[in-house]
């Protein structure tokens, strides 16, 4: 079950409303994701790479104390 915020920026992320979108708010609580039947609660960056990693080849992050990261591995020989 996707969380009524989530499903707001997917829409929005897919209708070419924006590329880039500030959180902000409760952002260490845990998020129900699901996939291939199960279900477990993770953190926000976890949560919003597994989601875009759906639709997207190339998804990242970045942390200002970490710099830029690749939601996976293979991500980074694509760029």
């Amino acid at each position: 079950m996707t969380p009524g915020w989530a499903a707001d920026l997917g829409r929005r992320y897919l209708a070419g409303e924006s590329s880039m979108f500030l959180l902000h708010g409760n952002t260490r609580d845990l998020f129900p994701f699901e996939e291939n039947g199960a279900s477990e609660f993770v953190g926000l960056v976890p949560y919003l790479q597994r989601f875009l990693s759906r639709s997207k080849d190339i998804v990242l992050t970045y942390n200002v104390s970490q710099g830029i990261q690749f939601a996976a591995k293979g991500m980074k020989a694509r760029c």
